[in-house]
């Protein structure tokens, strides 16, 4: 699938901003304008601790259901009851955001997100519809965050031509998937940390603190890592007018070099 639509992509799209002949670009250069780009390093941020929740929570899952729930065999049913959520919450992203903003929607994803991921804490060894329901909702409030992350990027870049004249789009998204394949790599090492501080000792008989711990890491820890991002995303500053403007401005900018 992703192969044919890889191809519609490719023959049915076509370039709309030509870039400036007379542009002179530098790598350095180009860095330079990023690290000042105030909306990319707080996206970059969020990319990195959204990862780092991620990943944690995904590599606790199993010793969640295998030490604390006691039936291991429910891992992949949990994944894909995820994967389902996710799906179907993604649609809901593009109507929210064009009435409420990017934004003010990614910052209420991350706070609901994180609330029900927290309350995963709650349900006691057979309570698995709580489980379910908590899950559920946690990924479904998580899923317009998914795309708005990437469409927010792409703001940035905007925002760097607005402001500097000049366009790095490559850079801004090939240097916010590496913050986030960082957060991944981070939320792995974080999930080893604490489980060696919570005392777990691999196929044994749990401790109370080792199950507490796990219990933590799947919940309550990625939930306040995950509602972080909401702190993060009050101080960037492209909101719903300041992106017409921005469109408005380049539009016009480029009006003369576009060839059309």
């Amino acid at each position: 699938l992703s192969v044919v639509f890889f191809l519609i992509t490719f023959f049915s799209t076509k370039e709309r901003v030509l870039p400036q002949v007379s542009a002179q670009q530098s790598i350095k250069s180009d860095f330079k304008d990023l690290v000042k780009n105030r909306p990319w390093v707080i996206l970059a941020l969020v990319g990195i601790v959204s990862f780092i929740m991620f990943a944690l929570q995904n590599l606790s899952i199993a010793y969640y259901f295998k030490y604390y729930i006691g039936t291991e065999e429910n891992v992949q049913l949990f994944n894909v009851v995820s994967s389902i959520a996710l799906i179907v919450g993604l649609p809901i992203a593009k109507p929210l955001a064009k009435r409420f903003g990017n934004r003010n929607v990614f910052m209420g994803s991350t706070i609901l997100s994180g609330i029900f991921f927290g309350l995963l804490y709650i349900p006691g060894p057979g309570d698995y519809t709580l489980i379910y329901i908590f899950n559920i909702l946690a990924k479904f409030t998580y899923a317009p965050a998914v795309v708005l992350l990437w469409t927010m990027l792409a703001d940035t870049a905007d925002y760097s031509e607005w402001k500097t004249g000049q366009r790095a789009t490559g850079l801004v998204f090939s240097a916010a998937t590496f913050g986030q394949k960082a957060g991944w790599g981070i939320g792995g090492a974080l999930a080893g940390w604490l489980l060696v501080l919570f005392n777990f000792e691999a196929n044994a008989v749990q401790t109370e603190t080792a199950i507490n711990g796990i219990k933590l890491m799947v919940s309550v820890i990625p939930g306040i890592l995950y509602m972080s991002c909401a702190a993060l995303l009050y101080f960037y500053t492209i909101d719903k007018k300041t992106s017409l403007q921005m469109q408005a401005d380049l539009e016009k900018r480029r009006a003369p070099d576009n060839g059309e």
